[in-house]
Formats: structure tokens, sequence, C-alpha cells
């Protein structure tokens, strides 16, 4: 990631850490069911 934020505000860190963990949860889900269904 090249582009950095000078002062990053406290709420949108916040928020963008839930969205990246609940992404993460949902990939692992996916492929969970996936091998689960081969």
């Amino acid at each position: 990631m090249a582009h950095r934020e000078p002062e990053p505000q406290q709420g949108r860190n916040k928020a963008g850490v839930v969205a990246f963990a609940v992404a993460l949860a949902a990939v692992l889900a996916i492929v969970l069911v996936y091998f689960l269904m081969r």
C-alpha cells in the first residue's frame, strides 16, 4: 500500500479493522464450505 493517510481517524481505522476481520472470516468460511462440499 503506497498510499498512506497523514492522519487516520480513530473511528475509520476501527471500521477498517472490523471490515477486514469480517472479510477474512467470510473467505475462511467459503473455503471451508468449498472443501467440505467437494
